[in-house]
Parts: structure tokens; C-alpha cells; sequence
């Protein structure tokens, strides 16, 4: 069964990259952030998934998806879907005086889950390198659900769920 980082590619590397958008913007990521950046692809690309071939129709699907099993909301699984590009990350850093979700905790969005669920990175002190789960409506309610102590933990927690 696979698990943790057997979904993540290592086909690109987006370090040189992400230190433009720090030196462009006068800004840092999180030391574990870069590491896992310098190891691992991190594009809207990077998850590899088994896929399953529809002979009939001529497409292929995922045959699986992937569960965040740490999470402690039962009620409500994480099933992660993917990363975002790093140019959209840069898009929101360049307007973050108006995001709810830097305002409010620090938090950049970097990925979501299957159902549009925000997987936010804390960037600010208090909660630099966590990684969080946001819905929409969480941010009006103030309820956010912290998941990891970092990427890696947080890639840690996936397993395949076919």
C-alpha cells in the first residue's frame, strides 16, 4: 500500500524558484518548507496517483485517493488532492494585506483537499512551518484544524485509499 511520500514526484525542482519569489518579494517560507521544496516537486503536477484505464470510454482515472489518516476530525476525512502552482502562491503573496487567512493566523494557502478544502502553510511566529486545514466558511466561524507540525509530518500522514 502506498503511503506518505511514495505520492509526491521528485521529476522537478522548484527551489530556484521559490528563492526568486523570496528575493522578488522580500519575503522567507519556512526552513522545512524549503527543504521539502528542494526534494520534492510542488506544482499542481506533483501528486502521482495510480491510474486505472476506462477501455470503453479511452480515458484513465485515479484509482485510488489519498487520506490524510492523522487528522482528528472522523466526522469530516482529509482526502488531499493537490499542491498549488508556486505562481500562485506568489499572486497571493503579493496581496496579503487583504487575505483573511494572513490577517487572521498567518496562514498562506498551498494546496486543497478533494472537496475544495484549504491545506494552508503558517508562515507568521506563532505558527511558522504548521500545517492547517481552512474551509470557506471556517474563516467567517473561526474554525481551523490544525493537522501537522510540518510538511514533511503532514506527507507523512497520507496513505492510498482505493
Amino acid at each position: 500500500m502506498k503511503k506518505g511520500f511514495d505520492f509526491i514526484s521528485k521529476e522537478e525542482n522548484f527551489l530556484d524558484k521559490l528563492i526568486e519569489i523570496e528575493n522578488s518579494l522580500g519575503f522567507s517560507f519556512p526552513k522545512k518548507f524549503k527543504e521539502f521544496i528542494s526534494e520534492y516537486s510542488f506544482s499542481s503536477n506533483s501528486i502521482v496517483l495510480e491510474m486505472k484505464k476506462d477501455e470503453l470510454r479511452g480515458f484513465e482515472f485515479p484509482a485510488e485517493a489519498i487520506l490524510f489518516d492523522k487528522s482528528k476530525n472522523d466526522e469530516n476525512p482529509l482526502y488531499f488532492n493537490n499542491f498549488r502552482d508556486l505562481a500562485d502562491l506568489q499572486d497571493d503573496l503579493q496581496n496579503l494585506d487583504t487575505d483573511e487567512l494572513w490577517v487572521d493566523k498567518g496562514l498562506i494557502v498551498i494546496g486543497y483537499s478533494t472537496v475544495g478544502e484549504k491545506i494552508c502553510l503558517g508562515i507568521k511566529e506563532s505558527y511558522k512551518e504548521e500545517i492547517w486545514r481552512v474551509n470557506d466558511d471556517s474563516v467567517v466561524e473561526n474554525r481551523f484544524e490544525y493537522l501537522a507540525a510540518n510538511i514533511f509530518d503532514f506527507i507523512d500522514g497520507f496513505v492510498s485509499k482505493k
